[in-house]
């Protein structure tokens, strides 16, 4: 499962690429590229943090111990790269860019997830909580991308 979800965010990262190099100078509603680099730094760290436990399984440290590990580190990159940034768009005021209710949802969402797993107080097993993570961050990265493919549309 982790496997798949790494290479659907590095699918996903690289259509964002593609938007950001060929969009040029053009940002219809002034979020567009804040909104593809979120996508391509996001799936990203999500692939990174997919394969993390299975690389790290490879040197004999516990499979829990690199689940919370990993669950920690995307933890932090939701609250740096999502939580902080979301703040500051409410804050500049009403409406939201397009589909930043449901991608700010899913975020805080995963990190719940991300923390409980990164913490040990979840109550599904470290592996449920950081899936149950990666998946939730990857629908916000997903929302994201919409997001953007609809502004450029027109839509």
């Amino acid at each position: 499962m982790l496997d798949s979800l790494a290479e659907a965010s590095v699918t996903l990262a690289g259509f964002a690429a593609v938007f950001r190099a060929f969009a040029g100078d053009t940002d219809p509603d002034g979020h567009s590229r804040v909104r593809l680099n979120a996508v391509i730094e996001g799936g990203l760290a999500l692939a990174f943090v997919s394969y993390l436990p299975i690389a790290v399984a490879d040197i004999s440290i516990p499979e829990g111990v690199a689940l919370r590990v990993s669950s920690a580190l995307l933890a932090m990159f939701v609250v740096l790269r999502s939580i902080v940034p979301g703040i500051a768009i409410l804050k500049a005021g009403w409406p939201p860019p397009a589909l930043f209710p449901l991608a700010s949802a899913l975020s805080v969402l995963g990190l719940a997830f991300l923390a409980s797993g990164a913490f040990g107080v979840s109550t599904i097993s470290s592996f449920a909580a950081h899936q149950a993570g990666v998946v939730s961050v990857f629908g916000a990265l997903a929302a994201t991308f919409v997001a953007q493919f609809r502004v450029e549309r027109g839509g």
